[in-house]
Order: C-alpha cells, then structure tokens, then sequence
C-alpha cells in the first residue's frame, strides 16, 4: 500500500488533465497548475497521483522462498523502524549484528518507507542489474546519508540544497553519477519527526513536542498513531427494506484516533463480530471517504477528511482479532497490533467512552431497545422501529462528522476536529511541528481486496470452484494448465488465494502471483443478482432438505430471483390492496369538509374569549325575516 504525500512538485490528475501540485491550502484543498502555468484551487478527492512504474506487490503473490526473505529484512530494519531516534549509530548497530552493509541497511529502510509494505523489501531476481551495480549504488547511497547526517541533522540547519551541492561534489570526487535532487528529499522525507527535530532544533525542545503521558498503554503522540477498534450491539431495532417490518438489532464495527478522538472507520451489520466486520471497518479507516459520503447523499457541508495507515492497532483479545490472516495482512502494511491487557477494559477507554456516547444518543431514536426492563417499561421497540440499515447508517455518520467530531471533548479539552487538525498542521505559537496532511492511497481497490476474508482454490478446465459456485473469467486461459501436462510424479495444481465478499457471491478475486494483481472472476450468468454468502446458504439447505439432487449455483441463483421476485409481487399487491381498501373506506364513510371544522372551532374560541360587554341580551339579537 504506497501512501503519496501531498506536497508541492506532486504530479497529478484533474478530469484526466496532468496538474502539478503548487500548495496546500487546508486538509481537503489544495492549488494546481497546468502546463501553461494556469492555476486553480482543487478539492483532494477529484484529484489522482500518477502512479509509479514500479507494481504493488502482494504479500500472498510471493514465493515462500521471497515471502521469508522480506519477513527477514523487516525485522532486520523493525528496531529501526520504532527507534525514537534513527541516527547512524543504530543503523550501524543494526548492520554489525545482522552481518550486513550499513548502505544496505539504508537501502531496505529507503525502500520499505517509500512503499509502506514488507512485500517491497522481497527481492526482484529478474530485474538485477550488471556486476558491480549495487556497490555503485551502495556508495551512492552512503554518500547520501552521510551528507545528511552531517549537513542537514545540525544545529546550522543547512537547507536541502546546501546539502544536494555537497553530494554532488563528493560524486565527482569518485567519478559517480549524482543523484535527482528530489531522491534527496525523498530521503530526508522519510527521517524520523523526532529525530529531525532533536537534531535541528535540540533534544528540549523535541521532547516537549513529543512528550509521553503515564497512560495505562502507549500514548499516541499524532494523528494515526495509535486506532482502537471494537464491536458492540446497538440498542435499536432496525427495520427491512421492503415491508419496514421490525429485523433486530445491529452491530457496529468502529475505528478511533486516540490523539484526536475523531471516527476514522465504521462497519454496520447485522451479523455478530466476525473478520469480516473487522477487515471492512479496518480498510474503511485506511481508505478517503468520498465515495462513501456521495453514496448516502450528503454534499460539502459534511467533510470525514480523516484516513491513512495507523501505525498501531489497538484491539481487544477476541477470536476475529487473533486470526492469522489479520496479522499477516496488518504487518505487510507495517501495522502494530497491540492487545489490550487481559482485566484491563480501561486500556480500551477512548472507544468505549464513544459507545457509551452514542448509546445516549440512540436514546432519541424511534426503536431504541433502551439499557435494561425497567428503563423500557411498556416501549414496544419492534413496532416503533422506523429506520433501515442504510437510513441508519446515513444518520449515523451525520453524528459523527456534524456533531461528534465538532463537540468538546473532555479528554483532550478540544474538539477532535480541532485536534486532528493541530496535529496536521501544527500549532505555530506554540512551535509545535505538525505531522502533515494524510497522505492519498495510490491503489485503494488494492488495500480493500486485501482486507477480504480468503479460501485457497485450485484453477479447473471449468474455471474456480468456491461454495459449489464456479467462477471465470478469460484471464484465466494464461493461469490454466491442463492435468496431463503436469509434469514429475508430486506436480500437484498450484493452489491460488480466492478473496470474497460474504455480502455479495457473484464477484470474487483471484490473487495472480506473477503480476502480482487481482484477476475479478464472475458467475457464469451475469444477469444473476446479488447474493450473500448467508442468503446462498439458506437457499442451499432448503434444496437440501427437499432431497434436491445435483445442487448446482444455477439452481440457488435462480430460486434467489424467484423469491427476490415474489416478494416485490407480493408487496406490490399488499400495496394495491392497501389503496383499494382506503378507497372503499372513504367511500362508505366520507370524511367532513375540513373547512366547517375549522370554522366552528374558529367560533367556538370566539365566544369562549368573548368578553362580557359584547355578550347582548338574547332579544337584542336580529334573527332577518323569512319569505
């Protein structure tokens, strides 16, 4: 997952025009200009980085030979990583006791910072260069650190280019090409915040810009430093779609920035805690909001300018939290899980102060469940229930990004909007350096494809079988190969990784290791709706039960649209009924004209508020004559 930082000289795509980033105006703005010089301010979401040539690489694509390799550099690197403070001392540390070059140190830690995965440190055997290539390059490298080390980590706070100039005659020296001044910046880019601070502006003054706190488990120093996450059950009834009949209550999936108290993730479901809800609410928080706030309608005036990589996940000790899959996927993104102590709820603080919030406000909800017997007394939640999950989920993220996130919050004696954006921009006053911007996704259909739950399946002539369904796609034909022309006596199928969506069957992805992408397979019918995994399952045992022989996917799919298509019958004649019955109502019994009503009342507060001189005598009155 390659994270772009928005800076100036950033190249990037407008309405498929190349714009070069001048400066930032806020979190979600920013100012381009074309190639004739012609500038505008822009919006963060309509804007694309051009990507680079170099392809993501999938953790699961990889050899077992590779994917041991890149475990190996990382945690050669990880104390690196974590360290405080990334001066050459640890790094040369580092190199003696793993028996490795300091420049090669440098090299992996240049590379992992600029991918952000553990897959980027794999090596590319295909693509090595001639004899003697990579001590030219270790050289070079060693130039560059160095030189920083030297001319930009000081007191004298050398400028970036004081530094390239030095660089460049140290390259002339021994006869080597100099480097892009902008892999210059990329280096020092990537430097420590704490340690450039210390190095440039003193050790007192960084560690009151990254002081620590006596909490019960680490303290989150910026933005996405630490995200707790963790599931409960609402206290609401939610309704159907259709009849808007009462179908239980939800669960919620919800990610939390400990250093601003802003929401970065939520998932609603109504299946109870699973890896699903995990991976969905996970690649929610990493992932911009754009999308997500188009698809419920809502325009400018509500912003969710929160995401990016976290560096630690803080979790409880649940099953869908320990599973190896997370892991797997959460260190190649080079995230931390962190486990809250067992007896210790307290470690989980942040979120749980949140849900007790939002139960409160449920509270005003039609449907609430409320906490316990008494509090609910006569209620009837099932009946009162008003909203859908979809309806729910618009109302719950209007809370979230219109009240919550604007509303003081005690622990941090601001608002987390506020916060979050101290921490981005820093606070000038106070000479507090801020983290910067969150930084875009380059491929985010990558990081939420990685977050799916996965099976292993072999290819067949027919294509990839996956709950008795088949899948195809021609993409497929290159990856085939037929049983008789296996060859050696223990030559199995290669067995792939198959991504799914428990919520939707008819699209799953196939992991291609040799491109390192995702290849979307599709049922053979594409004109078949959407199923879940759930509702495929239901259809499958009834089948069963019927002692329906050869069960195949074309029989589900198809009693799926049977009954999806029964149903809409079966409303739209309730509906008509409905409308014939009113008919017939109001034909038996009409209803009084509205007026006259509203007349006699009219009259009748006249004369209640009479006062007593205009009460005349009751011959006084002039009653007209009849003809």
């Amino acid at each position: 997952m390659k994270e772009i930082q928005i800076e100036p000289g950033l190249k990037v795509l407008v309405s498929g025009n190349r714009y070069q980033v001048i400066k930032r105006l806020n979190i979600i703005s920013v100012i381009v200009k074309d190639e004739f010089d012609n500038e505008k301010i822009v919006s963060i979401k309509d804007i694309t980085p051009l990507k680079n040539q170099k392809p993501d690489r999938i953790y699961d694509a990889l050899s077992a030979k590779n994917q041991k390799i890149a475990e190996e550099r990382f945690d050669i690197i990880k104390p690196i990583i974590d360290a405080e403070v990334k001066d050459g001392s640890l790094i040369k540390e580092i190199a003696k006791k793993s028996n490795r070059h300091p420049a090669t140190i440098y090299r992996w830690l240049n590379i992992y910072f600029e991918y952000q995965e553990m897959t980027a440190l794999a090596p590319y055997f295909e693509k090595r260069g001639a004899p003697g290539k990579h001590k030219i390059e270790d050289q070079l490298e060693l130039i560059i650190q160095e030189c920083i080390n030297k001319y930009y980590l000081n007191e004298e706070r050398h400028r970036i280019t004081y530094v390239y100039n030095e660089i460049k005659q140290l390259c002339r020296n021994i006869s080597v090409k100099p480097p892009n001044i902008n892999t210059v910046r990329n280096r020092i880019k990537v430097l420590d915040a704490y340690t450039v601070t210390s190095r440039r502006f003193g050790k007192k003054y960084a560690d009151c810009k990254f002081s620590t706190s006596d909490s019960k488990y680490e303290h989150a120093q910026y933005p996405l430093h630490i995200v707790e996450i963790d599931h409960t059950e609402l206290d609401i009834e939610l309704v159907d779609e259709k009849y808007r009949k009462a179908i239980g209550r939800p669960y919620i999936t919800v990610a939390i920035d400990v250093f601003s108290r802003m929401i970065v993730g939520i998932f609603l479901s109504f299946d109870g805690p699973g890896y699903l809800n995990v991976g969905v609410c996970i690649a929610n928080a990493i992932l911009p909001k754009f999308d997500l706030l188009k698809e419920h309608g809502l325009d400018e005036n509500y912003q969710w300018n929160i995401w990016g990589k976290m560096k630690i996940l803080h979790m409880d000790n649940a099953l869908e939290f320990r599973g190896n899959n997370l892991a797997k996927i959460c260190k190649n993104y080079g995230i931390d899980l962190q486990y809250r102590k067992l007896k210790n709820p307290e470690d989980g603080g942040h979120i749980e102060k949140f849900m007790d919030t939002l139960s409160t406000k449920l509270q005003d909800l039609p449907g609430k469940t409320f906490k316990n017997i008494q509090e609910k007394n006569n209620y009837d939640s099932s009946s009162k229930a008003t909203l859908t999950l979809k309806e729910f989920e618009k109302w719950l993220i209007i809370e979230v990004i219109g009240v919550y996130h604007n509303s003081l919050h005690s622990g941090i004696n601001n608002t987390p909007i506020k916060k979050f954006e101290e921490g981005v921009d820093g606070i000038i006053k106070e000479n507090i350096i801020g983290r910067g911007m969150p930084q875009l996704i380059e491929n985010p259909e990558k990081v939420r494809i990685d977050f799916l739950p996965s099976k292993k399946r072999t290819i067949q002539s027919k294509g990839v079988t996956l709950f008795s369904i088949p899948y195809f796609s021609t993409d497929l034909n290159a990856l085939y190969i037929p049983k008789n022309e296996h060859t050696g006596t223990n030559k199995k199928p290669v067995s792939y990784t198959i991504k799914y969506d428990p919520r939707n069957l008819k699209y799953v992805y196939l992991l291609n290791s040799k491109d390192q992408s995702y290849i979307e397979l599709t049922t053979r019918d594409l004109t078949s709706p959407n199923i879940s995994l759930w509702e495929y399952k239901a259809i499958y045992r009834e089948l069963k039960a019927k002692n329906v022989l050869n069960i195949d996917y074309d029989k589900i799919f198809r009693a799926h649209a049977e009954k999806k298509k029964l149903i809409e019958e079966a409303l739209e004649k309730t509906k008509n009924q409905k409308r014939s019955d009113l008919k017939k109502h109001d034909r038996k019994f009409p209803k009084r004209p509205v007026l006259e009503k509203k007349q006699s009342i009219v009259e009748e507060n006249k004369t209640e508020n009479a006062k007593p001189n205009d009460i005349k005598p009751f011959d006084e009155f002039d009653y007209g004559t009849f003809e």
